[in-house]
């Protein structure tokens, strides 16, 4: 239900996303996509692709594949102007196909929180990336448990809900490397995998 639903408010969201969405969650996407510290012929796993907005900040020396849930997010980030290397597929990150340790680095941009399971995801990020990746998040997260008003209308409208941080790297094999607070509860936070340490 969950899956089907998101995709239902992504069809509508696609066609203003990049028009008034964007300008609504406007953020430095360069410095967000800095934090990878992207070397050549890194791969890169960006969940959560949505229309491509950040595709043009990629590096020509790496290769990029973008999944998202939702097909018409996809097409719109088909026609994105990219230098580096790029797949886009739809799939759900808490299921991925991918091999053990196949990504260098992995990127999510306001997707955890669209996302039915963020802990689960967060483990799946963990099984595809390699020992001492780095997984930036760039998303909202709550100071607190209680919940909103808010909270109760983002979910409704397809915007997911507002997590706490320590509850979704609870069990995963990432440690927090940085946070950097943004307004609105928005932080920027790099993780490292610490799998096999």
């Amino acid at each position: 239900m969950h899956e089907k639903y998101i995709k239902l408010f992504y069809v509508i969201w696609s066609k203003i996303y990049d028009t008034i969405l964007d300008k609504l969650f406007k953020f430095d996407r360069k410095e967000t996509i800095s934090e990878l510290k992207i070397n050549k012929r890194d791969k890169i796993l960006e969940i959560g692709v949505g229309s491509g907005l950040n595709l043009e900040y990629y590096p020509k020396y790496c290769h990029v594949y973008g999944i998202d849930l939702s097909k018409s997010m996809l097409e719109k980030a088909k026609n994105k102007t990219i230098k580096a290397k790029l797949n886009l597929e739809i799939t759900n990150a808490e299921s991925l196909k991918y091999k053990n340790n196949y990504f260098d680095k992995a990127l999510s941009t306001y997707t955890l929180r669209v996302c039915k399971d963020p802990n689960k995801v967060l483990k799946e990020i963990s099984r595809v990336v390699k020992p001492k990746g780095i997984f930036v998040i760039f998303d909202q997260f709550k100071e607190n448990k209680k919940v909103s008003i808010r909270d109760f209308f983002s979910s409704i409208i397809g915007w997911g809900k507002n997590i706490y941080l320590d509850d979704i790297i609870k069990y995963t094999s990432w440690k927090v490397i940085k946070i950097k607070n943004k307004p609105s509860n928005v932080k920027l936070i790099v993780l490292k995998n610490v799998k096999n340490e």
